[in-house]
């Protein structure tokens, strides 16, 4: 299951650091200061949008903060005023299960114009299928592309039993 979030304000980056590295969990500042793009309704779970960096609010963070390869870090969304307290959720579990046979995709090339730094990696899917047996984490993101990220079918359940707003889901 990828989870993504719906769209209803926007985030940009947080200041001051590479907001790459909350992708790659190599992040371990405090209180981080979020730009806000478009504002919006207050979600229990959204993105920062280039960097795909999960926010959850501290509901969602309870829900899940016993799971495995999870740290959560407090932000402050700039110049808005929010009611409940927000987390950037860093993911620290990465995991190489993407089924080559069965999915659909392309990867960066040596050669790539714009990244080729990221030569062999997963460039997008057109259609994603994952190798169950390799996957052994309730929550972690793709190896080889980051900016996806699966939960299990049980942590889906309990963000929907406790009627956590924002998350989406796509079965995979």
């Amino acid at each position: 299951m990828i989870l993504t979030t719906q769209t209803v304000g926007i985030l940009g980056g947080i200041h001051s650091i590479d907001n790459w590295k909350l992708i790659n969990a190599e992040i371990h500042e405090t209180n981080l200061i979020i730009r806000l793009i478009q504002d919006g309704e207050e979600l229990d779970y959204t993105t920062m949008v280039p960097f795909n960096v999960p926010i959850v609010s501290e509901d969602f963070k309870v829900l899940i903060e016993n799971t495995n390869g999870l740290s959560f870090i407090p932000v402050k969304i700039e110049n808005k005023k929010t009611i409940k307290k927000y987390f950037a959720m860093v993911i620290h579990n990465e995991i190489d299960c993407v089924d080559e046979n069965r999915s659909e995709f392309t990867k960066f090339e040596k050669d790539d114009p714009i990244r080729p730094d990221l030569a062999g990696e997963y460039d997008s899917f057109y259609k994603l299928k994952l190798d169950y047996s390799k996957i052994n984490k309730a929550l972690f993101r793709l190896s080889k592309f980051s900016v996806a990220i699966i939960i299990s079918e049980s942590i889906k359940k309990e963000i929907i039993k406790n009627a956590l707003t924002g998350a989406e889901f796509k079965e995979v």
